[in-house]
This record gives structure tokens, C-alpha cells and sequence, in this order.
């Protein structure tokens, strides 16, 4: 039984793990920044003034 767990589960690898977990950080903190330059962009945006 523990042959076919390991074709079906690869074993356990922590640094693996970690490094996965932080390049999925790295994913979401780029959005967030990605989003809050974006909302800072279209406020700059709404301050200028209109030329007629």
C-alpha cells in the first residue's frame, strides 16, 4: 500500500513547500500593488482639471 501512496503522493519535501508558498506571497503582493497603483492612477487622474 505505501508504494502506491507514494506514485499517487510525492513525497514530502519542506524546502519545496516553503518556496511554493512564497512565490504564491510573491503572486498576491504584486496584485495588491498592481491594484493600488491603479487606484492611486485613476485618482490623480479625477484631480486634474478639465479643459474646456
Amino acid at each position: 500500500m505505501a508504494q502506491k501512496l507514494s506514485i499517487i503522493m510525492p513525497a514530502y519535501n519542506e524546502e519545496r513547500t516553503i518556496h511554493l508558498i512564497l512565490d504564491k506571497v510573491k503572486d498576491v503582493e504584486l496584485v495588491n500593488g498592481m491594484e493600488r497603483k491603479s487606484s492611486l492612477r485613476m485618482i490623480a487622474q479625477k484631480m486634474i482639471p478639465k479643459v474646456p
